[in-house]
């Protein structure tokens, strides 16, 4: 087969490990030197960790009219929120709908550089892009939360009417789910929507059917062998 039609295969980069289909390799002294060595015999999707990537939910503004603008906007807020250090990464928005919020990314300019110089490389995403994807089709409530567990990070994304609201990115230790209520609890300080108490999950943990008020939507693959564990973390399927 010619490798212009390979089948592109999915990798998970983490800090501390790589994850494909068939196993987790621990990152060396060069992670991307492994991901060079992985993409001689595949095409690769590479997926970011949450590790490794910062959010940000723009508000929809009418006087931005182009992607520029918009890239523009998302720069200032990166670095108006982090400072200096923002000037060394890669910012893209992603549309969300007709004038609605936009979802900004932003990655150290050296790993997409890297990663985009391999030859294999044929996509880069962020965890938080992939997994909503797989499981958009799932979402049944007009408000929920959006929760998404990787080993020490935990993401908390509020969906409402269908737009992006708000991203939160937090540390998670292994108790993480006795405190996912509190944490859920803190962010609602300032909401407006109604009714705002189911929280669609993905995570390779276990998951409680509630945590405090909040009814919990477990949208993770099927559990119960190593391949769907490492599935998991990065939407392999």
């Amino acid at each position: 087969m010619s490798p212009l039609w390979r089948p592109e295969s999915r990798v998970g980069l983490c800090p501390d490990r790589l994850v494909t289909a068939q196993a987790v390799h621990p990152v060396s002294d060069d992670g991307i030197a492994q991901i060079s060595e992985l993409a001689n015999r595949n095409r690769l999707g590479v997926v970011l960790s949450n590790h490794l990537v910062r959010y940000a939910v723009l508000p929809w503004k009418e006087a931005l009219v182009s992607e520029r603008d918009w890239d523009a906007y998302a720069r200032h807020a990166f670095e108006s929120t982090y400072g200096s250090v923002a000037a060394d990464w890669r910012i893209r928005t992603c549309p969300t709908g007709a004038r609605a919020p936009r979802v900004a990314c932003a990655v150290d300019a050296s790993l997409i550089e890297s990663l985009r110089a391999i030859k294999g490389v044929a996509s880069i995403q962020p965890y938080l892009v992939a997994a909503f994807n797989l499981r958009r089709r799932a979402f049944s409530a007009p408000h929920a939360w959006f929760v998404l567990h990787e080993p020490g990070r935990l993401m908390l994304a509020l969906i409402a009417q269908g737009t992006w609201q708000r991203i939160r990115v937090r540390q998670a230790g292994p108790d993480w789910r006795s405190t996912l209520a509190d944490l859920l609890e803190r962010e609602l300080v300032d909401a407006t929507e109604d009714a705002l108490d189911v929280a669609f999950a993905s995570t390779e943990d276990e998951l409680p059917s509630r945590v405090g008020r909040f009814r919990i939507v477990d949208l993770s693959l099927p559990r119960g062998t190593a391949s769907a564990t490492r599935s998991q973390l990065m939407a392999l399927h």
